[in-house]
């Protein structure tokens, strides 16, 4: 089994053969489960191992870093959450500078781009990419809402 956590949703990722409520099924397949909060996930293991008549888990926590070939991106690999916040707001305060620095045609010419990129991204998304980029939307926005109402 293999767990996933994205914000709030927790995703659970089972290659043994699950029926379609995710309990041992000998005709069943392998299942990826969503569970909404925590309860729910601890509920469901706690039910599996009822089912198996076994209590025995180990959760193990693990972290994995794509790291490509150059040396820009694996550099990226290896540095610290410190460095990387670090790296990612002096890119967003570039950027904003230079949104600031363009002229009006500009600006319209990257709208078009941007709004294109994005039309073609979400064509091409899988029903499942397209709820989870949903659900952050929604989670973003609860966010901005709360920073709102903080301030």
């Amino acid at each position: 089994m293999a767990l996933i956590n994205e914000l709030d949703p927790f995703y659970l990722f089972d290659s043994h053969a699950r029926d379609f409520r995710g309990m041992p099924n000998p005709n069943g397949t392998a299942v990826v489960m969503k569970f909404t909060n925590i309860i729910g996930l601890e509920q469901y293991l706690c039910s599996v191992s009822l089912k198996l008549h076994t209590n025995l888990f180990e959760i193990v926590p693990v972290q994995l870093n794509k790291c490509i070939a150059s040396n820009k991106k694996r550099k990226q690999c290896e540095e610290t959450d410190i460095d990387r916040q670090a790296r990612l707001q002096k890119a967003s305060e570039t950027k904003k500078r230079k949104c600031l620095e363009e002229t009006n045609n500009e600006r319209q010419i990257r709208h078009q781009k941007d709004s294109e990129s994005k039309k073609r991204k979400r064509s091409e998304e899988t029903d499942t990419n397209r709820e989870m980029r949903l659900e952050k939307d929604r989670l973003n926005k609860k966010q901005k809402r709360a920073k709102k109402v903080s301030a």
